[in-house]
């Protein structure tokens, strides 16, 4: 079962940038479907321009069909991509598609 919901939206040359995690919010049930639908877009690599990097925290990575709702406090302008913060899950967004995520101009 997954911890964490790596986040991501597209920039204006269409490259799929990082702009946070989410890993609150989620009902055991919730947790359950989502990750039943994870598991059926597993991918070897990520489709992120530049992946994230953690130490010693393996990533699960998924071809981006995915669109989340994601409640969020603030924003973190001091990368060259902005990262969400104090994130909480909200559902999936089916009426959207994945390429329609950007990031603000």
């Amino acid at each position: 079962m997954f911890g964490a919901l790596i986040l991501g939206a597209y920039d204006a040359s269409d490259d799929l940038v990082h702009t946070g995690t989410v890993s609150t919010g989620f009902s055991p049930s919730q947790r359950r479907e989502l990750q039943a639908q994870l598991d059926e877009i597993t991918q070897e690599a990520s489709s992120f321009a530049e992946p994230p990097q953690w130490a010693d925290v393996p990533a699960h990575w998924v071809e981006p069909r995915l669109v989340a709702a994601v409640h969020y406090h603030g924003i973190y302008l001091q990368d060259i991509d902005p990262t969400l913060r104090y994130t909480h899950w909200g559902g999936l967004r089916v009426d959207r598609d994945p390429i329609d995520v950007r990031l603000p101009r």
